[in-house]
């Protein structure tokens, strides 16, 4: 499999299809030729996943913290609006 990484060892693409020969053409300081598939990643709450060359030449994968959803302000609105409704169905806002 023929793969590209950066400075970071970041794995940047990957082209399984390509042949050991047909990819002697693409080979350069950044880009190698491994022979071994793409492991698949471990589920990680909170997690993602990236694709990595280790210094050992074989793809793994380092985690890094999920982005967070940023959310509109009338989605954050709506939100507080049905925490509030819960909070009434369950009895907690007592005699009001």
């Amino acid at each position: 499999m023929l793969v590209n990484f950066n400075k970071e060892r970041r794995v940047l693409w990957y082209n399984p299809y390509l042949s050991r020969e047909m990819a002697e053409k693409c080979l350069a300081e950044n880009t190698v030729w491994i022979d071994s598939s793409v492991p698949a990643p471990k589920e990680i709450e909170g997690m993602r996943p990236y694709l990595m060359l280790t210094e050992d030449m074989k793809l793994d994968y380092g985690y890094e913290p999920a982005p967070q959803p940023e959310y509109t302000e009338i989605q954050t609105i709506m939100q507080a609006i049905s925490d509030l409704e819960l909070l009434i169905l369950e009895g907690g806002m007592g005699n009001v």
